[in-house]
């Protein structure tokens, strides 16, 4: 409710039939579910060092709270050597969570100029919350535009 309360626009996504396929063959509802997936994404990103990390690997429940595994479940952590395709889902993230260069992703945040201490990261990451808000929503069958009789066949 709070993305659709910021990004009116995601309603579009739900013009029609929801599960009509968009242009990317990806249902109305499915591109919606990415699209806030890309925001959960930036949200995270931009919270790494409080509770990000945490957030990307688990996610949070219906009230919000962060979701993390009780850290004394021994079989929540990957065994040394243990293939990827061999771990459980709690490993996996687990795995993901202490094996990840999150240094990487810092450096990300700040060679975009969204650090908090940089000069006009509010506005970089206004912008960037925007495009990923609405950049699929034209992949949305009942809102491509048509080419008029009169102008056709558009070859462009």
């Amino acid at each position: 409710d709070d993305c659709l309360a910021s990004f009116p626009e995601l309603r579009l996504f739900f013009l029609g039939d929801a599960s009509i396929c968009t242009t990317s063959g990806e249902s109305n509802e499915g591109e919606y579910q990415r699209t806030v997936g890309a925001l959960f994404s930036c949200y995270w990103l931009l919270r790494l060092q409080v509770d990000g990390k945490s957030g990307w690997c688990h996610g949070y429940d219906e009230h919000w709270r962060l979701l993390c595994p009780e850290a004394s479940d021994a079989t929540d952590v990957a065994l040394p050597g243990m293939a990827f395709g061999q771990m459980s889902e709690a490993q996996k993230r687990a795995s993901f969570r202490a094996t990840m260069s999150w240094q990487m992703f810092e450096n990300l945040v700040m060679q975009a100029g969204c650090s908090p201490e940089e000069l006009g990261s509010t506005q970089r990451i206004m912008t960037l919350l925007c495009l990923t808000a609405f950049h699929d929503i034209m992949k949305v069958a009942d809102l491509l535009p048509a080419v008029q009789e009169q102008h056709s066949p558009y070859h462009g």
